[in-house]
């Protein structure tokens, strides 16, 4: 419907431009979709053997990255027992055979409490708490920093990506070898403080750039519907010395 809508808005606003032989077409390579998006990277040669899912739910991530890199093999990441169930299932059919840790990633390796919202299992979760109150119920999860659970498995990640609900930047602490290793790395960044002493953009900004990595693209920006705010977006760092940096003109 409201594609629709646009084609025919679309059409309507070029009727008065014909004479001037001018026509406004819809540029589909700037529509800020992770599908679009990651396709975009793969068209302009990136292509990673290995990518880390870190706060995977229910494993769709890792189901598009391997659909779009075929040869890439997954590294799903999952605290939520119950989503990782989910995630097993989903992906069981994929190949390379992806390797499933239920674990949440922190700075150092240790244990923490998962907090679950609106009594689900496909509720929100993070190890922070919500200004919205308690969560519905609670779980007690082991926690990995990322080097380790990766020196573990035998490979280093190509390409991050991590959505975890505001626990971004700690994840990032205890990752310093994984991010030398990388050369894109995908981060969920929230603009409002809806989990209590959440990563802010300035702080994954400045963990990244000081990793060498800069702001790439940005994908599925999302917006409050109350006021129009910007919630975060997904957030899509290169290595400065990746050749997805390399070519300096616009067009």
């Amino acid at each position: 419907m409201i594609k629709t809508i646009a084609k025919s808005l679309l059409s309507s606003f070029n009727i008065p431009l014909r004479p001037l032989g001018v026509q406004v077409v819809r540029n589909r390579q700037a529509e800020a979709t992770f599908e679009r998006r990651i396709r975009q990277l793969a068209r302009t040669g990136f292509s990673p053997s290995t990518a880390l899912d870190g706060g995977a739910f229910s494993g769709e991530w890792s189901i598009e990255v391997c659909g779009v890199f075929p040869n890439c093999r997954a590294i799903v990441v999952e605290p939520n027992p119950d989503m990782m169930k989910v995630a097993r299932g989903k992906l069981a059919g994929i190949q390379p055979q992806p390797h499933f840790a239920e674990v949440a990633l922190g700075p150092e390796s240790g244990s923490a409490r998962l907090n679950l919202w609106s009594g689900s299992s496909a509720a929100a979760a993070s190890v922070l708490e919500h200004v919205s109150g308690p969560p519905s119920r609670t779980v007690d999860v082991p926690v990995r920093r990322m080097d380790d659970l990766m020196a573990e498995v035998g490979v280093m990640p190509d390409l991050i990506k991590l959505d975890l609900q505001g626990f971004e930047v700690p994840a990032l602490q205890g990752a310093q070898r994984c991010l030398q290793h990388a050369e894109v790395v995908i981060l969920e960044v929230g603009c409002l403080g809806a989990y209590v002493g959440r990563s802010s953009p300035r702080e994954v900004m400045d963990i990244m750039y000081d990793a060498g990595f800069l702001l790439h693209d940005i994908a599925e920006l999302g917006y409050r519907p109350y006021d129009g705010a910007h919630i975060g977006a997904d957030s899509v760092f290169a290595k400065g010395s990746s050749q997805l940096r390399s070519y300096a003109g616009f067009r």
